[in-house]
């Protein structure tokens, strides 16, 4: 039994594609389309429409993330957002309007996904930990950690959220996480993908692949399709982390966000203080 495991697409359709060509070529039983699969990103109503269209003609499997949680948040906030906050957090705005304001898809993913091998060994996937898809894995995260994220020990846990590859055994628990599509933190711009086949009781090949697609045509792309210049000033912190390959919006968060709710800067003037002044990585 064979899986391909993508998560954290955001959007980025050039990345997509690049991905899904290599993923059919190496023609998986299941694909685990594993959160995150819009905003922050040009394009997606059509990233997400492909995706959908791949359920229904291949049985893809599509777990919801937390940006897909930031999406609905925007059918009825409660409360409803001051109009800075509205600012800072316009992306998810954007998408929900790219979206023609039809989340119904997003509505229908699922919560995880089990396969239970023959032998009875279980693999679980879900967009970060179980119960919760906002707390990630690290290499930094301990065991124990660790072992209060997964739920009950599977043989295989696959997780995503961080945009890093991870691979990493816990006990009897081999914990996959298969980096970023659209978005990599790891300073290696390239896609990545997870690449898991079991082959016998005990016994499962795991590849984290990498993929390499046109970085400055999905740079383009976020020229073109508006969301540069329509979703919002934080969108410039986001192309700058597609290009560096590392993660700069937590970063600008910590430093530049509670001072621009306090009215102590200007949104714009935040954003262009971080560019002239990057946290580096």
């Amino acid at each position: 039994m064979k899986f391909a495991i993508i998560a954290d697409i955001h959007s980025n359709l050039t990345a997509l594609n690049a991905v899904i060509a290599d993923i059919d070529a190496w023609n998986p039983d299941q694909v685990i389309v594993n959160g995150d699969t819009v905003n922050r990103g040009p394009y997606p109503r059509q990233c997400l429409e492909f995706v959908m269209d791949r359920c229904q003609r291949d049985g893809w499997v599509v777990t919801r993330g937390n940006h897909e949680d930031y999406v609905l948040d925007n059918i009825d906030p409660n409360p409803p957002p001051s109009s800075l906050d509205q600012q800072i957090f316009y992306n998810s705005i954007w998408t929900y309007q790219q979206l023609n304001y039809d989340v119904t898809p997003i509505e229908l993913m699922v919560e995880q996904y089990e396969w239970q091998a023959p032998s009875g060994e279980l693999l679980r996937a879900t967009h970060a930990a179980v119960g919760n898809r906002q707390d990630g894995i690290y290499t930094h995260t301990s065991d124990d950690e660790i072992r209060e994220k997964i739920g009950p020990p599977p043989a295989v846990f696959v997780t995503a959220h961080t945009h890093y590859p991870l691979h990493r055994q816990v006990g009897h628990t081999q914990i996959i996480n298969s980096g970023g599509v659209g978005i990599s933190c790891d300073g290696d711009t390239r896609a990545s993908y997870a690449q898991i086949e079991w082959l016998a009781p005990q016994k499962w090949d795991i590849n984290l692949v990498r993929v390499p697609y046109d970085l400055d045509k999905a740079y383009q792309d976020m020229l073109t399709s508006g969301f540069i210049a329509d979703s919002g000033l934080l969108s410039h912190i986001m192309a700058f982390e597609l290009r560096q390959g590392r993660p700069h919006l937590p970063h600008w968060n910590k430093r530049y966000y509670q001072a621009v709710l306090d009215g102590q800067l200007d949104l714009k003037d935040a954003v262009q203080a971080y560019l002239d002044n990057p946290t580096l990585i």
